[in-house]
């Protein structure tokens, strides 16, 4: 709702859980052992470790499962979800969005109801000083408990943004009749805290959603805990449910008040001063939408959200040099976003760089072919660069994405006059 565009994190994959070699020092390292003779070469989750067997004190085994999984394909996803007070933040697949909790989760988020089915992904968090991988073995036993047939179809280590991440897909069945279910699990802790993200649903069913909710799982970031009272949680909710209510009915001024109002109670919430800059930028209050974004930026370099806001609010002042630096920073974080590559060529062409937005530009129209905007730049870097008949495609292409395109009928009949 308060977002120009969105950005996609995905976790770095690492390798499995396996073996535990116990150190004589009292020490322990955890990954995939290779034995090379008078020493052990272990693989594990931030590179490969090498000691000498005189010093290991025993190697613990422990079972682990790889692939096959299901086929990964390019996914987009639609809204974020971000929390101050749970301080996590989570890209939805497109057209989900939070609903009532279900069972003990802390929140569930449900997709657009199919047919008779209704998608949902729950997130839990939990507090435990257990080791991520004691915890998920812990979370695994007690789901054979639950379900005999639990079938472990592939589960691996990872990341996310340095901190430990688990995942693992599972094969089981519930119900009478027996009906076979399957369920993806992904596991992300920060010290004591552990977030727990579930999905799972007839297995007849499943490969339809695993691609947009393993990217949407594979989105999560976490923040830092802000300080704050109940007293102050209480203002800032109220505060931020008074700006939203105002943003959705464009009441910029009270939407602007509110906004503040509620970034004077947690003022390290990145979506909360991406939001103010947005409303600022509506208000045509410029500096002061810069230093909003230029603050989110700061709480999270790796949000692309306010690199492109920010680059949008730079190319609109005509600060080409400003722009490009943001939406080329936009676009390292989600090279599959058309908006961030169709604005990076447009300050491209202000700037007066042709061959840099021509490139740019084509890569817009192949991430969205039905870009009416990224067309009509093509065209324009096209028409530079003195390539008549195909900037006169792309303005046509332009023309038949939004045929009510207020430019690119007269760069279509300029052409043409060349």
């Amino acid at each position: 709702m308060m977002r120009l565009w969105l950005a996609l994190a995905l976790l770095a994959p690492l390798p499995l859980f396996a073996d535990v070699v116990h150190l004589k020092t009292g020490g322990k390292v955890e990954g995939k052992v290779v034995d090379q003779g008078d020493k052990l070469q272990i693989q594990t989750a931030t590179g490969t470790v090498t000691v000498a067997k005189e010093d290991v004190l025993r190697v613990e085994k422990k079972d682990f499962v790889g692939p096959p999984r299901p086929a990964k394909k390019d996914v987009r996803l639609g809204p974020t979800y971000a929390h101050p007070f749970h301080a996590f933040k989570l890209w939805l697949p497109p057209k989900w969005t939070r609903g009532k909790e279900s069972g003990a989760a802390t929140m569930s988020f449900y997709g657009p109801k199919d047919q008779f089915y209704h998608p949902r992904m729950d997130l839990r968090i939990e507090t435990s000083a257990k080791e991520l991988a004691d915890y998920v073995r812990a979370y695994k036993d007690a789901f054979r408990k639950a379900f005999a047939d639990a079938t472990f179809l592939y589960e691996e280590a990872s990341a996310v943004r340095g901190r430990s991440a688990y995942q693992f897909c599972v094969l089981f069945s519930e119900g009478e009749p027996s009906i076979p279910q399957q369920a993806l699990f992904t596991f992300v802790g920060e010290g004591d805290r552990k977030i727990v993200l579930s999905f799972n649903c007839t297995q007849s069913w499943f490969e339809r959603y695993y691609g947009q909710v393993d990217a949407s799982m594979k989105s999560l970031r976490l923040y830092p805990y802000p300080a704050a009272t109940p007293a102050q949680k209480g203002s800032f909710l109220t505060a931020y449910s008074r700006g939203e209510t105002a943003y959705r009915e464009s009441r910029w001024a009270e939407a602007l008040e509110a906004f503040q109002e509620a970034a004077a109670v947690v003022p390290e919430f990145g979506d909360l001063q991406t939001t103010l800059g947005s409303v600022n930028f509506r208000l045509s209050k410029y500096e002061d939408a810069e230093a909003c974004y230029r603050k989110a930026i700061a709480i999270d370099p790796d949000d692309a959200t306010p690199q492109y806001n920010l680059g949008l609010l730079l190319l609109k002042q005509s600060k080409y040099d400003g722009a490009i630096a943001a939406l080329k920073r936009a676009v390292e974080l989600e090279p599959a976003s058309e908006p961030s590559l169709t604005n990076l060529g447009a300050a491209y062409l202000g700037r007066g760089l042709d061959a840099p937005a021509r490139e740019t530009l084509e890569k817009a129209v192949q991430t969205d072919p039905e870009s009416a905007a990224a067309h009509f730049n093509l065209g324009l870097a096209y028409e530079r660069l003195d390539r008549k008949k195909d900037a006169e495609r792309e303005f046509k292409e332009a023309l038949s994405a939004d045929p009510k395109h207020a430019e690119a009928p007269k760069a279509l009949e300029r052409v043409k006059k060349k």
